[in-house]
């Protein structure tokens, strides 16, 4: 019987050690960092204050030094790939590097108008909680929901901006 060269099988290993990793070790310290709330099915939550999130820290390294060993043995059992009739490398794009400059520059507006605009009024309003970087919730009760709705219009001009001068930019080369 020949040998299989599929790799199915470590990306599903893959997929199964990022979820459980990060459901089991890395939202448990997001969710009780950032919205001092309790995750349900996270049994490391069980445990008392300070070894709590050092299980948590544990989980999540040996997600990644499972995730390395797992990536490691996808490399060596990889198919070999073919010769003689390889298709030549398509020459890089110039612009596909600036469109990865405006994406990267749209995720940061989005995680930044999201975390200081929408996350405050879900943290007080529901969680009746504090974000540790949410710059908005630092001002007195009136002044912190109205800061949050100009960084959400804020958040959705410059994103608009950024994708007008990304279509430009296309357009133009």
């Amino acid at each position: 019987m020949p040998a299989s060269t599929s790799t199915r099988p470590y990306d599903v290993a893959s997929v199964v050690v990022t979820f459980l990793g990060l459901y089991q070790g890395g939202v448990p310290l997001v969710v009780r960092a950032v919205f001092g709330a309790e995750q349900r099915f996270a049994p490391v939550m069980w445990l008392p204050a300070p070894w709590w999130w050092i299980a948590c820290l544990g989980i999540v390294a040996v997600m990644a030094a499972l995730l390395t060993v797992i990536h490691r043995a996808k490399a060596r059992h990889a198919p070999p790939p073919a010769t003689g009739t390889d298709v030549p490398a398509a020459e890089e794009d110039p612009h596909e590097a600036r469109d990865a400059g405006y994406d990267a520059l749209s995720a940061i507006v989005l995680l930044a108008g999201v975390y200081n605009g929408i996350a405050p009024f879900v943290s007080r309003l529901f969680f009746d909680g504090d974000l540790f970087l949410a710059f908005t919730l630092r001002l007195p009760a009136p002044w912190w929901w109205i800061a949050s709705l100009v960084v959400v219009a804020l958040a959705v001009v410059l994103l608009a901006v950024i994708d007008r001068a990304k279509n430009r930019d296309a357009a133009a080369g």
